[in-house]
């Protein structure tokens, strides 16, 4: 593959006859895309390639329909993506429900394809795509060969887009902002409470533009504030949460979270009731980075929660709260029937610490696939405990890895043994390192 700036196509294969086309046709502008089917050669590892595919690209189109939605392969590119900080240009196939759509496109302004085989419609929404691709990023991604060491890292991550949407946006996206801005405001009306207010009034009432301005404008004027804070911004926020409005309450949270504001907390509390799944799952998020070990007792009834996202988001932040006390109602979790979950238990109770999960782990860790035993390993050598060694000594010969990583089942054991520091782990250290030394080169 040529070292240069793209954007990965994720889809489902049953949409490949769409994939190539779009691909075909961005490629005619001059827009690079990479598309598995036209990059990966025959004797590439898959799953390897599709990986690295991602982490390499600059961006992403992902075709999003409800079955796309319910592949995990997809999902997991998406979700890879998004951890990456990498711009996502969702391409609406099918019509999904508001509520079905993950945390990574919530935020996201879509692109409707439904109507793609009628050439007329697919060239408007195709030409809205285009524009979309070149607002955020000009002429950096393009058939040339620019590579990425030749260009600023600033220019290779746009922002995401700050504008939530309960139906699908034809127009492009706005322009990130290159430095952080707050909103120009008269001289009679210089006060930080007034400031906000205006920001919070354009989020109400603007156009499609004017919010994500003002978003950007909140967020980015909460990053100037960062520690330093007044009162009286404060109380405007708080009153701000209750707005009917859920994206304003939304990014009310967002911006209480990057203010550090901990003495929120008591006013984030009843969020976690909110209609709406993304607010659930921000006031769940804002509280672990605000909040003590102490409030893991409100975050714990969420892992219930009917919004499979919802509890993930819940499931996380207990682990980075810390509290031994909700040991007792994640243990149920890493027999849970989405795969996912179990596999955030696992992280969650290894960051907890508290060794009397070990047992349990190493049930996990003999029963699991390679994905389980990855995250069960990280998970036992935080902990730290000799019991589990033996286990971990099994493990030496799985030359398996999770399609996020490189780094084999083996060896992630054998970085956790290196730790535990015991006879046993030693012996199988040697005993591997033997082995390895024996084989031919």
């Amino acid at each position: 593959m040529v070292q240069s700036e793209y954007i990965f196509l994720s889809y489902r294969s049953l949409e490949v006859e769409l994939g190539l086309k779009l691909t075909t046709d961005l490629k005619n502008v001059g827009i690079r895309v990479w598309m598995d089917r036209l990059e990966i050669r025959p004797a590439d590892d898959w799953v390897n390639a599709l990986s690295k595919g991602v982490d390499d690209c600059t961006a992403m189109i992902a075709i999003i329909s409800p079955e796309y939605l319910k592949s995990q392969y997809c999902c997991r590119e998406l979700h890879r993506a998004d951890r990456l900080n990498r711009v996502v240009f969702p391409v609406l196939l099918h019509p999904i429900e508001e509520l079905g759509f993950p945390i990574e496109l919530e935020r996201k302004q879509f692109i409707d394809f439904s109507d793609w085989k009628t050439e007329t419609r697919y060239q408007e929404q195709l030409t809205r795509l285009i524009e979309a691709i070149k607002g955020r990023f000009g002429n950096l991604i393009q058939t040339a060969t620019l590579t990425v060491e030749s260009i600023p890292e600033a220019k290779l991550v746009a922002e995401p887009i700050a504008e939530p949407v309960a139906e699908p946006i034809a127009e492009p996206l706005a322009e990130p902002l290159a430095e952080p801005i707050v909103p120009a405001v008269p001289k009679e009306k210089s006060t930080e409470t007034d400031i906000v207010g205006d920001v919070l009034s354009k989020l109400s009432t603007g156009d499609c533009q004017e919010r994500q301005a003002a978003a950007r404008a909140l967020r980015n004027y909460a990053l100037v504030l960062k520690n330093g804070y007044s009162a009286n911004i404060l109380k405007r926020l708080l009153v701000a949460l209750t707005d009917e409005n859920w994206t304003i309450r939304l990014l009310v949270i967002e911006t209480i979270a990057v203010l550090g504001a901990k003495d929120a907390i008591p006013a984030l509390i009843p969020l976690l009731k909110d209609a709406h799944q993304t607010v659930r799952m921000t006031a769940i998020r804002a509280i672990g980075l605000l909040g003590t070990s102490d409030d893991a007792d409100v975050i714990a009834p969420l892992l219930t929660d009917k919004n499979s996202l919802v509890r993930e988001a819940a499931i996380q932040t207990l682990g980075v709260l810390g509290n031994p006390k909700t040991i007792a109602a994640l243990l149920p979790i890493l027999g849970d029937k989405e795969a996912e979950m179990r596999l955030y238990a696992i992280e969650a109770l290894g960051k907890i610490g508290d060794k009397s999960v070990v047992e349990a782990l190493i049930l996990c860790l003999k029963a699991g696939d390679e994905k389980v035993r990855w995250v069960c390993i990280e998970a036992l050598q935080r902990l730290g405990d000799a019991r589990a060694v033996s286990a971990l000594r099994l493990c030496l010969t799985d030359e398996r890895h999770p399609i996020w990583d490189d780094k084999r089942v083996c060896d992630v054991a054998l970085e956790a043994l290196a730790t535990m520091n015991t006879p046993e782990a030693s012996e199988a250290i040697a005993e591997w390192h033997k082995k390895q030394s024996s084989l031919p080169k």
